[in-house]
């Protein structure tokens, strides 16, 4: 600051105290409404949210291959396996996300026509009558959920599948070999059963050689059990 200008701040006279006081107490009020700098933000919970999520993602990494390893190793089992209720529960999560009605009755009778596969599995099992039940009535209810629209397709596939289980309910009858722990009569039971509902599907959809006596297609080679 030159001459002239410290010469004119001496000559000034001192501010009234009352606006100092004033002005330093707006200042200090503004200063505690508005802090300088913001509070640091509280953690709820201290690290725990941090390591929950931690075990959270770890686990899921864990589950998804270990479910689809069950979910593929279901796809061989029969009614009474501790896995079936996984398989039949995917078989109907499929059929309700079909795209299209067409799609869902291929899907409905590719699952009637694997229950085939299934039944040759009970049966080289020596599996009880419980379980030979329980494969003939997945199949029918199966194809009892395929629309009139696929009437040709469906009594294809009865025929074929009829065929089936009329070779195996033959099979069990004369099989010498059948172990005694389980009772082979009740096994052709619940086989005669299942033709029973087969043949009742076959003669709605209108198959010939199910509108009267007890007449089938003659046997042709082994049926394709894919689905």
């Amino acid at each position: 600051m030159d001459a002239l200008g410290q010469a004119l701040l001496a000559a000034a006279p001192p501010p009234p105290s009352r606006l100092t006081d004033e002005v330093m107490g707006t200042i200090r009020a503004e200063a505690l409404r508005r802090p300088l700098l913001p509070p640091p933000r509280q953690r709820v919970g201290g690290r725990w949210p941090a390591i929950w999520l931690r075990l959270a993602v770890a686990a899921l990494a864990l589950c998804l291959p270990l479910g689809a390893v069950l979910a593929h190793a279901s796809d061989a089992t029969l009614p009474g396996d501790m896995l079936y209720p996984m398989r039949t529960a995917r078989e109907s999560l499929s059929l309700a996300l079909a795209p299209d009605p067409a799609a869902h009755d291929a899907l409905a009778v590719g699952l009637a026509q694997a229950r085939v596969a299934d039944l040759h599995e009970a049966l080289a099992r020596h599996a009880d009558a419980d379980v030979i039940q329980g494969v003939v009535d997945s199949m029918i209810e199966y194809n009892r959920g395929v629309s009139p629209a696929m009437t040709p397709w469906l009594r294809d596939a009865l025929t074929n599948q009829y065929q089936a289980v009329d070779r195996a309910r033959r099979s069990v009858a004369h099989d010498a070999s059948w172990p005694a722990r389980v009772a082979r009569p009740a096994v052709v039971q619940a086989l005669d059963r299942g033709l029973g509902g087969l043949r009742a599907l076959a003669r709605a959809a209108g198959a010939p050689w199910a509108q009267s006596g007890p007449d089938i297609p003659p046997h042709g080679p082994a049926p394709d059990t894919g689905p």
